[in-house]
């Protein structure tokens, strides 16, 4: 593929990825379909999964307690909040990084790391099992990182107003939460995929124009009671896919606690981000000789 090839592609994919959820959807089937071959292994191996966790397809999510994951979860909850409280409240808050309701991109770089605690949980086959079977193929990590969302008095913006996220047409987002997260911590709030396609219908949802959609748009539709908060204490992990539910997140109230968790991004190989992801992936160049299958795969580097 040349130059020419490759510009135009990309351009295809920023037109497509600004239109409705029907022609997202069916530009990625395509793609999929197109790439079938090339993705066998990656397809095969999600076929023949067989563990404990599952995501539900009509959901589009998962929530699992603190204990199933407790070996790579716990290690996450240390290093991230030791890492947290040495910095501060107040240098996370002042550094902000999104919206100013959020700190972000404060990881070290010894955290990418195939050895880090965080690449150990995000590249563990009980993590990755369940995210493949879902979304029919081994995914690719496209993004790691800790999120500390705090009070903001400002109306709610940005992430904190019901959307669907653009990235992809179906992805996994595993949240693993840090601290406790209750009714005031500005818990991730969603509608379940099938209860979205309802309300992405009705509201005509559009990922040029209207792209976040304001409270009351969601709640012409459904009711407080179709509502699922994502609350729960610390070693909790969500998976949620983010690109079929609507959502919102860190509407942190006065006097809340500051909501710590870990996110961590998985986005099939038909993204509209890549071209061809064995070279676009961020993390591809982490994968050693002695990597596995399911790691190179993962990595993006197979």
């Amino acid at each position: 593929m040349d130059a020419t090839d490759i510009a135009a592609q990309a351009e295809e994919r920023r037109a497509i990825r600004k239109t409705t959820v029907a022609a997202r959807c069916a530009y990625t089937a395509a793609r999929r379909a197109a790439n079938r071959e090339r993705d066998q292994e990656r397809i095969a191996w999600a076929e023949q999964y067989e563990g404990t966790l599952a995501i539900p397809r009509a959901d589009g999510y998962l929530r699992v307690p603190p204990g199933p994951l407790s070996d790579v979860v716990d290690p996450v909850l240390a290093t991230g909040n030791a890492l947290i409280e040495s910095i501060g409240h107040d240098a996370l808050v002042r550094g902000g990084g999104k919206g100013d309701f959020i700190a972000r991109e404060f990881l070290p770089a010894s955290a990418f790391a195939l050895d880090s605690p965080y690449f150990q949980l995000a590249l563990d086959p009980r993590v990755i099992g369940p995210i493949a079977a879902y979304l029919g193929v081994v995914p690719v990590l496209t993004e790691l990182d800790l999120w500390y969302s705090v009070y903001h008095p400002k109306a709610p913006k940005s992430s904190q107003l019901w959307h669907m996220d653009p990235e992809d047409t179906t992805q996994i987002k595993l949240w693993v939460h840090l601290s406790d997260i209750g009714p005031l911590s500005g818990a991730l709030t969603g509608l379940n995929a099938t209860d979205s396609a309802v309300v992405a219908d009705a509201v005509q949802y559009n990922y040029g124009d209207g792209y976040r959609v304001p409270d009351d748009g969601v709640s012409a539709v459904f009711g407080p009671e179709r509502l699922v908060a994502f609350e729960g204490p610390a070693g909790c992990a969500d998976f949620i896919d983010t690109s079929r539910c609507f959502h919102f997140g860190s509407r942190v109230s006065p006097g809340g606690t500051p909501r710590r968790a870990l996110m961590i991004q998985y986005q099939t190989p038909y993204a509209f981000k890549f071209t061809n992801f064995r070279k676009e992936a961020p993390y591809r160049a982490l994968a050693t000789s002695s990597s596995t299958l399911l790691e190179q795969l993962v990595l993006g580097a197979a």
